[in-house]
């Protein structure tokens, strides 16, 4: 089990102590009944906080990708893991992502009420993005803002489920791109 862990955190750095901590508090906001792991239940009570009805099959989703012992459970290890491949080394938007978004959003949700004030999600979208984050996508992201400057979480996940989508098309286009780019084979003619 030791080896296991050993080769799936290969290539990954520490968190910083103060991303750690906010890292932990979030899996201990998800575990509701404090038994040390996410556990379908806590997911629904997590999204009931944020008025969010995931769709059949949802939540066993969330934690079937993380879940790498397969006890149906996600302990902090292997949160944690999802939690830095994702930050780390997943450029191509491969990796699972739906229990990163929950986390993600819990992060930037400062006082736990349920939603991120847009300053928050600013901040939150030019450290992911750096210059490349535009005002198009703060307004995108906050298109069904109320008014008061907040965005829920079903807000949130769509926001994020298109700009996966749109990563998965660009990576589909460049592929699609290098195959028709590619000599096409020959077929040599046999005198007889």
């Amino acid at each position: 089990l030791l080896v296991m862990w050993h080769g799936l955190q290969a290539g990954l750095q520490p968190l910083k102590k103060s991303e750690e901590d906010r890292l932990r508090r979030v899996f201990d906001r998800i575990d509701k009944n404090a038994d040390g792991v996410i556990c379908v239940s806590d997911l629904r009570e997590t999204m009931k906080g944020f008025d969010y009805e995931p769709i059949k099959g949802e939540l066993e989703d969330m934690v079937w990708e993380v879940d790498e012992s397969m006890d149906k459970t996600v302990s902090y290890l292997e949160f944690n893991l999802m939690y830095r491949r994702i930050r780390q080394i997943d450029a191509t938007g491969i990796e699972p992502r739906k229990l990163f978004v929950v986390c993600d959003y819990m992060m930037n949700d400062k006082n736990g009420d349920g939603v991120v004030a847009m300053d928050e999600a600013v901040q939150l979208m030019f450290m992911r993005h750096g210059k490349s984050f535009s005002q198009d996508e703060i307004k995108s992201l906050f298109r069904n803002a109320d008014g008061s400057g907040k965005i829920t979480f079903a807000d949130y996940f769509e926001y994020t489920e298109r700009q996966y989508e749109a990563i998965a098309k660009k990576r589909e286009d460049e592929k699609a791109k290098a195959i028709k780019g590619r000599p096409k084979g020959r077929v040599s003619k046999v005198d007889d």
